[in-house]
C-alpha cells in the first residue's frame, strides 16, 4: 500500500496544469480515476489497520513466529496513515487547482469570443458604405440598430 501511495503522491505532484490549461476537463476527469486508486486505498488502510490492532490486542492469543514488534508494527501502521493523509490533502489541493485552470479556461474562451464579437462589430461600425440609395441606405441603418441593440444587451 505504502508503493501504491508514493506512486499516486507523485501523480499528483505532477505540474501538467500550467502546461494544458485548455484540458483542464479532460485532467479532471483522470484526476477522478486518481481519487477512486485513493478510494480504494482507504478501504485497504482500513483493512490493514483492523489487521493490525487484532495482532496488537493482547487479548488476542497468537501463537507461534511474529515478523515485527507491536512497536515496529504501530511505527509502520503510523507512517501509513501519515502517508494516506498525505496524499489525500495532495488529492484536494490538485482538485483545487484543476478547478482554477479549468475557470481560467473558461475566462479565456470567453475573452476570445468577445474579441471576436467586438470584431465582428468594429468591422460593421468602419465600414465605409453609406448606402448609394434609400434601400441601401435604410438596409444600413436597420444592421446599425441591430448592432445598438446588440451592444446594450451586453
Amino acid at each position: 500500500i505504502f508503493e501504491w501511495i508514493s506512486d499516486l503522491k507523485w501523480r499528483l505532484k505532477s505540474d501538467d496544469i500550467e502546461k494544458y490549461i485548455m484540458s483542464a476537463d479532460d485532467l479532471l476527469q483522470r484526476h477522478s480515476l486518481v481519487e477512486a486508486d485513493i478510494y480504494i486505498i482507504d478501504e485497504r488502510l482500513k483493512r490493514v489497520i483492523t489487521d493490525a490492532d487484532e495482532y496488537l490486542n493482547p487479548d488476542v492469543n497468537i501463537d507461534g513466529y511474529r515478523s515485527a514488534t507491536p512497536e515496529e508494527i504501530e511505527i509502520r501502521i503510523h507512517n501509513l496513515q501519515k502517508s494516506y493523509d498525505e496524499l489525500i490533502e495532495l488529492a484536494r489541493q490538485r482538485r483545487d487547482l484543476l478547478e482554477q485552470a479549468k475557470g481560467l479556461s473558461k475566462f479565456y474562451s470567453d475573452i476570445g469570443d468577445a474579441e471576436l464579437w467586438i470584431d465582428e462589430k468594429q468591422q460593421t461600425m468602419t465600414s465605409p458604405d453609406m448606402g448609394h440609395d434609400v434601400n441601401t441606405t435604410d438596409s444600413l441603418l436597420g444592421k446599425h440598430k441591430l448592432v445598438e441593440n446588440d451592444m446594450n444587451a451586453r
